[in-house]
């Protein structure tokens, strides 16, 4: 069953938020933006929580600038990251850096239907990327949602995958990565 209904952070007004280096697990929600103002989330691990790890308040969270980078946002009982429909289409989202995984129903979900968040960079659990309303094997997306699951840049015959993933590289290299790993790979260009 969900934890009784308390919120670890709840942030209801003021200042900007920033919200770094904490363990947030076993609540109602992880962390609940319910205002206007600025939120950064950084260096968390948001985990166990009944329902929402972060949940962004529709219509309470109408002009906010939320970053949500390099957490780790799993076994969360609904939503790794909720975004309501806030009513206007100046709000702004960004996750990035993050592993996203095991959570019950979506690792991002929003439903804004104007705003599109930014998702790229993070780990969705699957080396082909996030699920969902994408192809990949990943914690899965739903709503207006940009994910680049790899940063892939071809330079001079190069592939260099820039985020760290664990997992095999299906291709005629036959990379297989035992363990967390930055890694570069070089490939002729005909076979890229």
């Amino acid at each position: 069953s969900a934890p009784a209904n308390t919120m670890s952070i709840e942030y209801t007004g003021g200042d900007d938020l920033i919200v770094e280096n904490n363990t947030i697990v076993d609540n109602y929600h992880g962390i609940l933006i319910a205002s206007q103002g600025n939120a950064t989330i950084r260096d968390n691990v948001i985990s166990g929580n009944g329902y929402q790890g972060i949940k962004v308040a529709g219509g309470q969270a109408k002009d906010n600038n939320i970053v949500i980078e390099s957490n780790t946002i799993s076994n969360n009982g609904q939503n790794g990251t909720l975004i309501q429909d806030t009513g206007n289409s100046s709000f702004t989202g960004e996750i990035t850096q993050n592993n996203i995984v095991d959570n019950s129903d979506f690792g991002v979900a929003n439903q804004h239907p104007d705003v599109v968040i930014d998702a790229t960079s993070n780990w969705w659990g699957a080396t082909n990327g996030p699920g969902g309303d994408l192809n990949g094997n990943g914690s899965a997306v739903t709503g207006p949602v940009s994910v680049d699951p790899a940063t892939i840049s071809l330079d001079d015959g190069s592939v260099s995958l820039t985020q760290d993933f664990l997992g095999v590289v299906e291709d005629s290299q036959n990379v297989t990565l035992n363990g967390t790993s930055d890694a570069t790979f070089s490939f002729d260009s005909e076979s890229v």
